[in-house]
């Protein structure tokens, strides 16, 4: 078993440091996350994530997630995952909205094991190429995917 901590972090320096390291090569998510969140092991960093409040649509945006390999398979990124869809509850979101690689399975099995389900192929609404974008209905209606409405106002806010 593996005791590691989730916590909330004003540290954006830090969580920059951890997405360049996770992320080589991927644009900086930005400095208007509304929350970062590193978690540790032994007092060591393992991973972190983001997530933003889109007040507009009522959504939170999962921004991003990352666990370093030796820390894989322990359940940190599922609770990662619930760690912002409980903040973005509290914040009053209804939806939750993310995106992953079409190649990155483990983090595809983990949002489909926590209720997301698929919106769309990224290419048919203009994001990056080989991205799946998914989303959560956090209002208890399971089967009730948001409208064309809803997408036009979220996807341009998650395609910076």
């Amino acid at each position: 078993m593996r005791v590691y901590s989730i916590e909330e972090t004003e540290d954006v320096d830090e969580i920059r440091e951890w997405h360049t390291l996770a992320f080589p090569g991927s644009p900086w998510i930005g400095d208007d996350q509304d929350a970062y969140w590193l978690a540790r092991s032994g007092g060591r960093v393992i991973g972190f994530c983001s997530a933003m409040h889109l007040p507009k649509s009522r959504a939170v945006f999962l921004s991003r997630a990352a666990v370093i390999r030796s820390a894989g398979s322990g359940g940190l990124h599922r609770r990662m995952i619930a760690e912002r869809l409980t903040w973005g509850v509290n914040g009053g979101a209804r939806i939750a909205v993310t995106y992953t690689s079409a190649y990155n399975y483990a983090s595809l099995t983990n949002l489909l094991y926590c209720g997301f389900r698929g919106a769309t192929r990224s290419r048919e609404v203009g994001l990056w190429d080989g991205f799946h974008v998914l989303y959560l209905n956090l209002a208890g209606n399971k089967r009730k995917a948001p409208s064309g409405a809803f997408w036009d106002r979220v996807l341009p806010l998650i395609q910076r």
